[in-house]
């Protein structure tokens, strides 16, 4: 009776233990469901709140191309702006220092043919012939003359500016000078041995005729012309360097100009009759505002400082 009674306790006291044990993992079970719910519902809320996110990204984004279509649309219309502006100031300029629209257009016209095979821009080729042409090289010699100083320029690696500033230095003083003949060797142009070759010159003899200024700037014009001729060293040295990957370039960037420059051709009118009519504006404001006396500034400052304008305003 003692032992049933034993085992009878160690029975229920065992029951108990499994019953608080069978509570505690419905317990936790209930636990882990509710904390499963709470990261499903938090799940769920940033999923939504994932996609409103990303609908505003996709809304900044459309907002940002367009502002970007915009902005490059601007760009553009000023790069066509500012490259026919630029051709028609240079042909004003070059027809000035000429003389005549025709033979204007005919140098531009060549220059541009010559800067699309070759490494060098109209723009600039343009620029050069303007700048040997105020330093006085003759009209029908400028567009030969820019072609020869761009082999120069191309085969040595020398600025074609540089170049053309020596040059014309020497043909605005009529003979060669140390100061010349230095800015050319410093950009390695060899001009002396060819002027030597050409006269049979020592190098003592060439230096006395030099300070002596017996060479005169039509000698230089010759070795220039045998220097970039078929049988000289610089012959086609602007067209080498359109080979190289700078030149391509260069060749590129010119095309792209010229095309703008092509299109500013049927814009400029509109570009030209919005620029009056601005003007035009302008004017009729800047007038107004000119006539107004220094009695009637005050007033208007004073009203625009009242309370009353100010609660208006609100």
């Amino acid at each position: 009776s003692v032992k049933l009674e034993l085992l009878t306790g160690q029975a229920e006291r065992s029951a108990k233990r499994l019953q608080d044990k069978t509570k505690e993992l419905s317990n936790r079970f209930r636990e882990i469901k509710n904390r499963s719910n709470a990261a499903g519902n938090k799940i769920q809320k940033f999923g939504r709140q994932s996609a409103t996110a990303s609908r505003g990204v996709n809304k900044l984004g459309a907002a940002v191309r367009k502002l970007a279509l915009a902005f490059g649309v601007i760009q553009a219309a000023r790069f066509v702006l500012f490259k026919t502006a630029e051709l028609e100031s240079q042909r004003k300029s070059l027809q000035v220092l000429t003389g005549s629209l025709a033979k204007t257009n005919q140098i531009i016209g060549e220059l541009q043919a010559f800067g699309a095979v070759t490494p060098f821009t109209s723009t600039e080729l343009v620029e050069t012939s303007k700048r040997l042409k105020a330093f006085g090289v003759e009209t029908n010699k400028l567009v030969d003359i820019t072609k020869r100083l761009s082999d120069v320029s191309g085969a040595t690696g020398a600025r074609l500016n540089e170049v053309a500033t020596a040059y014309g230095q020497i043909q605005a003083k009529g003979k060669l000078q140390t100061e010349e003949l230095l800015q050319l060797q410093e950009r390695g142009i060899d001009i002396a041995t060819e002027l030597k070759n050409m006269y049979g010159m020592t190098k003592d003899e060439f230096s006395d005729a030099l300070r002596k200024g017996q060479i005169s700037a039509t000698d230089v014009e010759k070795a220039l012309v045998n220097l970039t001729s078929e049988t000289g060293k610089y012959f086609g040295g602007a067209i080498a360097q359109s080979e190289t990957l700078n030149g391509k370039w260069s060749t590129l960037v010119d095309n792209v100009e010229a095309f703008a420059r092509n299109l500013g051709k049927f814009l400029s009118p509109v570009f030209k009759w919005i620029f009056d009519q601005l003007n035009k504006i302008l004017s009729k404001f800047n007038e107004l505002f000119n006539l107004l006396t220094d009695a009637q500034i005050g007033a208007a400052n004073r009203l625009v400082g009242s309370a009353s304008f100010k609660s208006v305003l609100g």
